[in-house]
C-alpha cells in the first residue's frame, strides 16, 4: 500500500476510534440526532398524508423543538409539493412561539415555489430577505439550502433581477460574480434588467465590465442586451460606436432610433434619412419616434425644408393627420409623451398663431415637456402664458416644475418662481431646493438666497447640512452672525441640527466678536446632542481662554480628555500653556 494511503487510512481509524472511544459523550449526540430525525420524520408525514396536519402538530408542542435545522430538513422532505410547504411555512410562522426562519429557510422556500403554481408568493418571499442580508450570504445560503439537490435554473436569475428592479445593481453584481464562480450562468434577460438600471444610474464603466463579462462567460446576447448597450453608448458620447454596431448587422428599430436621433440632435439630417432609409431596406418600419426626432432636431436648428419634408412624410404613412391643426392637441401630446419638446413647441405655436383653441391638458403636457427637457426658461414663459389665459392644468405639472426650476441655472425670475410654487404647497425635494440655494450662494446672490430660505421655513422646509454650511460660512464671513444664530434656533425648534464643521466656524466667529455666553450656549447644545469632535473643544479652550474664562476653559479641557480627544503632543502643550 503506498505511503500516503497507509497515512489516510491511519487518521480516519485513528479519528473513528477517538469518536467511539468515550460512549457517554458521544451518545446523548446520537440520541438527540434520533430523536430529532424522528421528528423530522413524523412531521413530514402528518403534513404529506393529513388533511388536518394544523391541528395534529399543535399537539406535538413543535415551539421549543422545531429548530430551524429541523425545519429545513422537513421542507427538503416535502418540497415535491409547493402548496403544502407554503402553508407549512406560513403557518410556522404564525403559530410557533419563538420560532424565526432563518435565511436558508427563506431560500428553500424560495426555491421550492420556484416554476410552480404559488407565484403570487414568490416576490413577497424575496422581499424578506432581498436588501436585508449580504449578496454573499444570500448565495451561500442558497446554495447550502439545496442540500445537494439541484438549484432551481431560474433561482439566481430571480435574485438578480429582484436587486434591479430594487436598484440595488451593486448588490445585483455582487450576486452575478459570485454565482459565477460557482459555476452557475444566470439568464441574460436579469443582467439586461442590471444593465438597464447601471444605464439609468450613469454606471457606464460597471455597464461596459458587465458586458465584457457576458461575453467571457458565454452568456449569449439578445437583441434586449444590445439595444440596452447600444442606448449605454449613446448616453456616454460614443455614438460612432452605434453606428458600427448597427453596421455589423446587429439591429432592431429601437436601435436605428438612438442613430437616427443621436444624427438629429446633432444637426445631421443627411445621415439620419440615410438611416430611414437604411431601415426600410431591412425591412424595418420607421414609426412616430423615428421621425419625431428627425422632426425635433429640424425645430430646433429651424431647418424648414427638413420640417416639411418630415411632416409630409409623417401624412403619407398616417403617423399624423392630413390637417395637423385639425387634431394638434392630439399630436402635439404625442410629441410630449415621447420627449420631443421642440416638435411640440412648433405645432403649439403654429396652432396659437392660427387662432386654434388648445385644451388646457395641452398646455400641461406641453409643461411638462420643457420641464423635461431642461428648458426652463421656456418653462417659466409657459407657466406665465398659463396664468395669463386661466389655463386649468394638474397640479402635478406644477410640482415638475419646481423641481426642475431647481435644476436649473439660478436667475432672479427662477428665484421668485420658486418661491411663489413653495408658497402655493408645490415644494421640490430638499436636497433639490438646497442645491438651488447654493447655486445661488455661489452666484453671490445672497439676497435671493435668504428670501428663498425664509419662504422655505414658512413652508416647513429645512435646508440639508450643505446649504446650512453654506449659509453659515456666509453669515460669519459678512458680519451677520446674528442671522446664523437665527437660523439655528428655528432649524433647533423644529429638532433638525447642522453638522459639527457647521457649528465649529459659528463657535470661530462668535469668540472673534467676543460672545463667549452665546458660543458657550452654542457648545452646550452640540455637547447634549453629541456633535463635537476634537477641533470643537480646541476652539473653545482657546476662546474662553482669550476672554479669561479660565475655570470654564478648563471644565472643557477637562471633558475633552474624559471623551478621549486629546490632541497631539505639540498642539496639547501650546493648548494647556494658557493655563499657567
Amino acid at each position: 500500500m503506498p505511503l500516503t494511503n497507509k497515512l489516510h487510512s491511519y487518521h480516519f481509524i485513528k479519528s473513528f476510534c477517538t469518536k467511539s472511544s468515550n460512549p457517554s459523550i458521544a451518545s446523548p449526540s446520537w440520541r438527540i440526532q434520533g430523536q430529532e430525525r424522528q421528528l423530522i420524520s413524523e412531521i413530514s408525514s402528518i403534513l404529506l398524508q393529513r388533511h388536518n396536519w394544523q391541528s395534529l402538530l399543535k399537539t406535538l408542542n413543535l415551539s421549543p423543538k422545531l429548530t430551524p435545522t429541523c425545519f429545513l430538513q422537513i421542507l427538503h422532505e416535502i418540497q415535491e409539493y409547493p402548496k403544502i410547504s407554503l402553508n407549512f411555512f406560513n403557518w410556522a410562522k404564525s403559530n410557533l412561539v419563538g420560532f424565526q426562519p432563518d435565511l436558508k429557510i427563506h431560500c428553500k422556500i424560495f426555491q421550492i415555489l420556484l416554476g410552480s403554481d404559488e407565484t403570487e408568493s414568490i416576490k413577497p418571499i424575496l422581499d424578506s430577505f432581498i436588501g436585508v442580508n449580504p449578496p454573499t450570504h444570500v448565495v451561500n445560503s442558497m446554495i447550502q439550502a439545496c442540500k445537494g439537490t439541484n438549484l432551481h435554473p431560474l433561482a439566481f436569475s430571480s435574485i438578480i433581477d429582484c436587486y434591479a428592479q430594487k436598484g440595488f445593481y451593486f448588490d445585483g453584481l455582487e450576486v452575478y460574480k459570485k454565482v459565477i464562480s460557482h459555476g452557475y450562468k444566470p439568464k441574460v434577460d436579469c443582467l439586461n434588467a442590471v444593465l438597464d438600471v447601471l444605464d439609468n444610474a450613469g454606471e457606464f464603466r460597471l455597464a461596459y465590465c458587465l458586458y465584457g463579462s457576458l461575453i467571457r462567460n458565454g452568456i449569449s446576447s439578445n437583441m434586449s442586451t444590445w439595444t440596452v448597450f447600444a442606448r449605454i453608448l449613446c448616453k456616454d458620447g460614443k455614438f460612432e460606436n452605434v453606428v458600427r454596431l448597427l453596421n455589423s448587422g446587429v439591429c432592431n428599430s429601437a436601435t436605428f432610433d438612438l442613430v437616427i436621433d443621436g444624427y438629429s440632435r446633432m444637426g445631421n439630417f443627411r445621415a439620419a434619412i440615410d438611416q430611414v432609409n437604411d431601415m426600410c431596406k431591412r425591412n424595418l418600419e420607421p414609426g412616430f419616434c423615428t421621425y419625431g426626432s428627425i422632426l425635433d432636431g429640424a425645430c430646433k436648428y429651424g431647418d424648414t425644408n427638413v420640417i416639411d419634408m418630415v411632416l409630409c412624410s409623417m401624412r403619407k404613412v398616417k403617423l399624423i393627420p392630413e390637417n395637423s391643426l385639425s387634431e394638434c392637441d392630439v399630436v402635439i401630446r404625442k410629441f410630449c409623451d415621447v420627449g420631443k419638446s421642440y416638435a411640440a413647441e412648433f405645432l403649439f405655436s403654429r396652432a396659437q398663431d392660427e387662432g386654434v383653441r388648445l385644451e388646457d391638458t395641452t398646455f400641461g403636457c406641453m409643461l411638462r415637456a420643457f420641464c423635461e427637457g431642461g428648458r426652463v426658461d421656456e418653462a417659466i414663459r409657459l407657466y406665465q402664458l398659463i396664468l395669463k389665459e386661466k389655463v386649468i392644468i394638474k397640479r402635478s405639472y406644477y410640482q415638475v416644475l419646481a423641481e426642475s426650476l431647481c435644476k436649473g441655472t439660478p436667475t432672479e425670475n427662477a428665484n421668485r418662481l420658486l418661491i411663489r410654487l413653495v408658497m402655493k404647497g408645490f415644494s421640490p425635494s430638499v436636497s433639490g431646493i438646497s442645491k438651488f440655494m447654493m447655486k445661488l450662494g455661489g452666484k453671490d446672490m445672497w439676497k435671493e438666497a435668504e428670501s428663498l430660505l425664509n419662504t422655505m421655513l414658512q413652508a416647513d422646509l429645512l435646508p440639508d447640512s450643505g446649504c446650512c454650511r453654506l449659509l453659515v460660512k456666509h453669515y460669519c464671513s459678512s458680519g451677520q452672525t446674528g442671522s446664523a444664530l437665527l437660523l439655528h434656533e428655528k432649524l433647533k425648534k423644529s429638532e433638525t441640527l447642522w453638522d459639527v464643521a457647521t457649528y465649529n466656524t459659528l463657535l470661530r466667529n462668535l469668540f472673534m466678536e467676543k460672545r463667549a455666553d452665546e458660543a458657550l450656549a452654542i457648545f452646550v447644545c452640540m455637547r447634549r446632542n453629541n456633535i463635537v469632535n476634537r477641533a470643537s473643544f480646541l476652539v473653545m479652550i482657546s476662546g474662553l481662554s482669550q476672554v479669561k474664562e479660565m475655570r470654564k476653559a478648563m471644565q472643557v479641557h477637562d471633558d475633552m480628555l474624559k471623551m478621549g480627544l486629546k490632541p497631539s503632543s505639540n498642539t496639547y502643550k501650546s493648548l494647556i500653556s494658557v493655563f499657567r
